[in-house]
C-alpha cells in the first residue's frame, strides 16, 4: 500500500531528518537494550517515515539507507542526503550488520510475514540482528495503538515473535517492552516517567503474579520490541 499525502499529514511526518533531544535518547537506549553492539556499520531502516532513525544513524556514523513505500517519502530521503533503497530484494544477501523496522511490522497482514522476516534474515550476515517494535499484542494497553491506525493489519504478540522464531530458525535475542528512559531531556516526559514508572512496575508485577506467573509478557507498556540474530 502507498500511503497517501492525507496520511502522512495526520501522522504528523513533517520536518524530515529531524531528532529530537529525547529521540535521540530513546534510540540509545532502545539499541543498548536490545543488545545492539556500537560496532554495527551497514544498516537498512525499513519504513522510515519522518526519517529519525535515519538522522540518528548518519549522526553515529553508519553507513545506513532506508526503504519506504511511499515515492514522497523516498525523495524527502534524497533531498535530505539519506541514501535509499526502492527493494529490498536488490540488496546483496549477507551484507548488513543491522536492519531496524520501528512501527512497520503490524501493516503487513499475517500470510505476508513470514516470508518478509524471511527476507530480512536473507539480508544479515552471520551474527547480524534485525530489531523491530510494533503494538503489544500481548497487552490491552496497545489496542489504542494497534487501532488507532486504520493501515494496521496485524497484531503480534510474544507468541508469534517466538513461533516465526523458530519457523525461520532465526533465534530471537531480545523481547521486552519499549525502552522508557527516566531522563530524556524533555522535563514534562521526565517528570512523568518519575512518578509513572515505579508504579508501573508495581502493576506489572501484580498482573504477572495473578494472570501469567509462567511467561514473559510486558503488560504494562503498549509496544513490543523484538531482536532476531542470524545464526
Amino acid at each position: 500500500m502507498e500511503y497517501s499525502r492525507d496520511y502522512l499529514e495526520w501522522k504528523g511526518w513533517h520536518n524530515f531528518g529531524t531528532l529530537l533531544p529525547f529521540e535521540r535518547i530513546y534510540f540509545g537506549c532502545e539499541l543498548k537494550k536490545s543488545g545492539i553492539p556500537s560496532s554495527i556499520k551497514n544498516v537498512l531502516e525499513i519504513g522510515f517515515g519522518a526519517g529519525k532513525f535515519l538522522a540518528y544513524g548518519k549522526e553515529k556514523g553508519w553507513n545506513i539507507s532506508g526503504t519506504e513505500l511511499n515515492p514522497y517519502l523516498l525523495g524527502e530521503a534524497r533531498k535530505n542526503g539519506f541514501a535509499v533503497v526502492e527493494r529490498i530484494e536488490d540488496i546483496a544477501d549477507g551484507s548488513l550488520d543491522f536492519v531496524a523496522a520501528f512501527d512497520v511490522l503490524e501493516h503487513i497482514a499475517p500470510e505476508h510475514l513470514e516470508r518478509f522476516l524471511a527476507l530480512i534474515k536473507s539480508k544479515l550476515r552471520s551474527g547480524g540482528k534485525f530489531l523491530a517494535r510494533f503494538p503489544n499484542g500481548d497487552s490491552p494497553l496497545a489496542l489504542r495503538n494497534q487501532n488507532a491506525d486504520p493501515t494496521h493489519l496485524n497484531f503480534i504478540g510474544s507468541g508469534k515473535a517466538e513461533y516465526y522464531a523458530k519457523a525461520l530458525d532465526f533465534p530471537l535475542c531480545h523481547l521486552s517492552g519499549q525502552a522508557a528512559p527516566l531522563f530524556c531531556g524533555d522535563l514534562k516526559l521526565f517528570a512523568y516517567r518519575l512518578y509513572s514508572t515505579p508504579l508501573k512496575l508495581l502493576v506489572e508485577i501484580f498482573v504477572r503474579l495473578l494472570f501469567f506467573p509462567k511467561t514473559k509478557v510486558n503488560w504494562t507498556s503498549p509496544n513490543l520490541v523484538v531482536a532476531f540474530q542470524k545464526k
